[in-house]
């Protein structure tokens, strides 16, 4: 027989046994996101997860807003003076955090003041300022919140707040001082006196309201002898506020007296009242008290009293006291 020559297909060409192993599957054809028609994957060329249809990435990159660097100038600031509050709210995230507000809390306010903050880059610093005078003496809190609005999804929300008390002595108006003579014998207490001046230089409420308590008790020690004669029932008023989730529900002006009208040391104490104890009833209410004493009670050497402080004698001293849930959230 004739033997016939048998062509043979390049395609069907003897392989190895490990050739005809990595041609077993063939290329798989991937479809990416953006691309018509699918196109053979590539071998040695990755293809990024979040780019392939079906395949959900579960890295966000988000921005981190963060309130840091608060400053308070002038370091001690005094009831003359108007103090000027500074944060820093920086972007630690990697990725633009959009516009969005921040809120300035300062002392006893119930509402911020807020202000627009513009975008912020990864690893990039915005400075907030807000300038405030604060008239009593007394400690106090200033409270900077970044993302006040919870516009901004960051990777990291629980650090939007920065917090930092200070305390407000009592201040001496620029032409009084050398004028008048300047005492500051009693450093401890942070109350410079006037010679001129007869002024109340700490007031503090005794028994703070808790459930139980049924009354309000004030103590004010003035900067000089009281002459006891002229301090009349009708010198002082205190009057109410109280607040449930925020919202105003009543407010009343308390009747009391004075349980002692010593020289050095006023006590008043309001009559029984339901507040003494439903200020602090709850963690949603409060109390609001404003104390207002006359400036007709004189010194012992018949000096009237400079309830404003500003150096003069005459004007009403005004104290205000927050009782309950604000009291603690600040204090």
């Amino acid at each position: 027989m004739g033997s016939r020559r048998r062509e043979i297909d390049p395609a069907c060409s003897w392989r190895t046994p490990a050739e005809n192993a990595d041609n077993a599957h063939p290329p798989s054809t991937l479809k990416i996101e953006g691309q018509s028609p699918a196109r053979p994957a590539t071998p040695g060329i990755p293809v990024k997860p979040a780019e392939v249809k079906g395949i959900t990435s579960t890295m966000r990159i988000q921005p981190d807003l963060v309130i840091t660097n608060i400053k308070i100038e002038p370091a001690n600031p005094t009831t003359y003076d108007t103090i000027k509050f500074s944060a820093e709210v920086t972007n630690t995230g990697a990725a633009l955090a959009p516009a969005s507000k921040v809120a300035v809390f300062i002392g006893g306010e119930t509402y911020p003041v807020t202000f627009n903050q513009p975008p912020i880059g990864p690893n990039a610093t915005k400075v907030v300022v807000r300038e405030f005078k604060m008239d009593h003496v007394g400690g106090y809190q200033v409270k900077f919140v970044a993302d006040a609005d919870g516009v901004v999804a960051e990777s990291n929300e629980g650090n939007n707040i920065g917090k930092r008390t200070f305390r407000v002595i009592k201040g001496i108006p620029s032409g009084a001082v050398g004028a008048a003579g300047l005492d500051v014998s009693n450093p401890a207490r942070d109350i410079p006196r006037m010679t001129i001046a007869f002024q109340i230089g700490e007031a503090r409420m005794a028994n703070y309201s808790s459930p139980g308590n049924s009354d309000f008790v004030f103590y004010l020690r003035p900067t000089k002898s009281v002459d006891t004669a002229t301090v009349e029932e009708s010198a002082i008023q205190v009057h109410l506020k109280y607040y449930n989730n925020g919202a105003l529900q009543d407010e009343q002006t308390l009747s009391g007296h004075f349980g002692s009208k010593g020289p050095t040391l006023m006590r008043w104490e309001s009559d029984q009242t339901p507040y003494g104890g439903n200020c602090t009833s709850s963690t949603t209410c409060y109390c609001e008290v404003n104390l207002t004493l006359q400036d007709n009670i004189l010194s012992q050497d018949g000096v009237q009293l400079d309830g404003d402080g500003d150096g003069q004698p005459g004007g009403d001293y005004h104290h205000q006291f927050f009782l309950g849930m604000y009291h603690l959230l600040w204090f």
